[in-house]
């Protein structure tokens, strides 16, 4: 188990160890092997997925794929109930980026001096490990190795730590709390994470209030309205707490600077966002008493989608506000945007093979051992008309797969091209090419940022706003 001794981080910054340091002439100017964790291709609604989450399983099949796949995974934990709204702002521990391992991570700016501290693993607890201060200068460059971690601060200083420590903590000494990494800055205070493969992940922990005006700037497109910028802050931080609980001692971050969760591009000086985030300060949708996650897409194309079945099997997220794909389908929402309906070409070898490697990762024979696919079906439909499963027909019998899975294994190749916006399509086979005609962009459930923003325009307020997106819940200020 991971604690979270870095919520107090300050107090734990002023001890710190360091097992070897020397001198050296020369400091590396190597650049960084890293990767932020989902790309997305540009800002705004109309990136890939926004808040579209790993899709959550709790009755995953356990047997190896006999194909070749990877060895079935330790069942997973149980699926945690929703949180009460916390009493005090929290902080959240936000993954932004993992390296390879043997890469170096390059961390702050020139001019910048950093604090270090380290933590060992004892009992399956990160612990943080006393001894003296230790000061680099920036920017310095990390690396990981099997013999432990090294680094290299601008002033040529190596310093290196042994293998038994499983975490460095980087803060700036002083100025605002706030580290450079990529050319990025970020609020908060900074973590390399070993993870199992040999490289790092890097963590920043910030409080939620200063997290949430880099998720709204990246979420919406600047010139939208005040209060679209509003729904989506409480959307968001919403949907923050709910993972701050829901990972809390399970591992060493609550969400990702991408797709996988919400995106964030860090500090931003947004006016709309801050004010957005500053007038909603502590406001959560709350339903029976307890946190909704505050699910949200691009478009919805008119037909939304229930979270629990097509983005998460948690059973505690079977509640109103996030089944709309129960009720009706929508009218006056997103049907005049650029995005309410798209078409795509993409080869049928080309979705079979990526079908059949979605089927290795994810313990599912059945898709790993599609050879090719003959037809596309719906399999099932929402009561808003949105397709949730597909019957894919194959030489060797028929396949179910969910609408989503069917969409995350298409757009795992990270290609544009040959990616689709949306589950909800009519897929067609002609001519060796799978042809998809579909509506809206990303998962559809919960609040739709394009449906918000035309509701906005007609001047329509943020609380109308949620009320409609998030039915049966209310706005509660759980943080002043």
């Amino acid at each position: 188990m991971t604690t979270r001794w870095l919520r107090a981080l300050p107090a734990v910054a002023a001890a710190c160890s360091v097992a070897v340091v020397w001198g050296c002439s020369q400091p590396s100017r190597s650049p960084p092997t890293a990767r932020a964790p989902e790309p997305v291709f540009r800002r705004g609604p109309d990136a890939p997925t926004p808040a579209s989450p790993a899709q959550d399983t709790y009755a995953k099949p356990v047997e190896a794929v006999a194909s070749g796949g990877p060895p079935a995974p330790p069942p997973p934990p149980p699926p945690r109930p929703l949180p009460t709204p916390p009493a005090s702002e929290p902080d959240i521990r936000v993954r932004i980026a993992d390296v390879d391992p043997g890469a170096k991570a390059r961390v702050g700016a020139r001019g910048q001096r950093l604090r270090v501290a380290i933590a060992r693993m004892v009992a399956d607890e990160t612990v943080p490990t006393s001894g003296s201060a230790y000061v680099l200068a920036a920017p310095a460059e990390f690396a990981l190795s099997a013999s432990g971690w090294s680094a290299r601060d601008a002033a040529g200083t190596l310093a290196a730590w042994p293998a038994d420590v499983a975490q460095l903590s980087v803060i700036a000494e002083r100025g605002p709390s706030q580290v450079e990494w990529n050319g990025i800055t970020w609020p908060g205070h900074m973590r390399l994470v070993r993870v199992p493969s040999g490289g790092m992940d890097v963590v920043m922990d910030v409080p939620m209030e200063t997290y949430l005006p880099g998720v709204v700037a990246k979420e919406l497109y600047g010139s939208w309205d005040l209060d679209t910028f509003k729904a989506q802050a409480i959307a968001a931080r919403s949907y923050a707490v709910v993972e701050d609980d829901r990972w809390s001692e399970r591992r060493h971050y609550d969400v990702v600077a991408g797709e996988q969760s919400q995106a964030w591009i860090g500090a931003t000086t947004n006016p709309t966002a801050l004010q957005a985030v500053r007038e909603t300060r502590g406001m959560v949708l709350v339903h029976d008493g307890l946190v909704v996650p505050g699910y949200y897409s691009s478009a919805c194309g008119g037909r939304p989608a229930t979270a629990r079945g097509a983005i998460t099997d948690n059973p505690h997220h079977a509640i109103a506000p996030i089944a709309t794909g129960d009720g009706p389908a929508r009218t006056a929402c997103c049907e005049r945007t650029k995005v309410a309906t798209w078409t795509a070409s993409i080869p049928a070898a080309k979705v079979a093979e990526r079908l059949r490697a979605w089927g290795r990762s994810n313990w599912r024979p059945d898709v790993a051992a599609i050879e090719s696919i003959t037809a596309v079906a719906p399999a099932r439909r929402n009561a808003a008309g949105r397709t949730v499963a597909f019957t894919l027909t194959t030489p060797k019998g028929d396949v179910t797969v969910g609408a989503e899975e069917l969409r995350t294994a298409i757009n795992a190749a990270r290609d544009k091209a040959t990616s689709i916006r949306s589950s909800d399509c009519t897929i067609t086979l002609a001519r060796g090419s799978m042809e998809f005609a579909g509506r809206g962009f990303g998962h559809g459930a919960g609040m739709c940022q394009h449906g918000a923003q035309e509701m906005a325009r007609r001047g329509t307020g943020w609380k109308e706003i949620l009320a409609r997106y998030y039915p049966s819940s209310r706005v509660e200020t759980a943080w002043r």
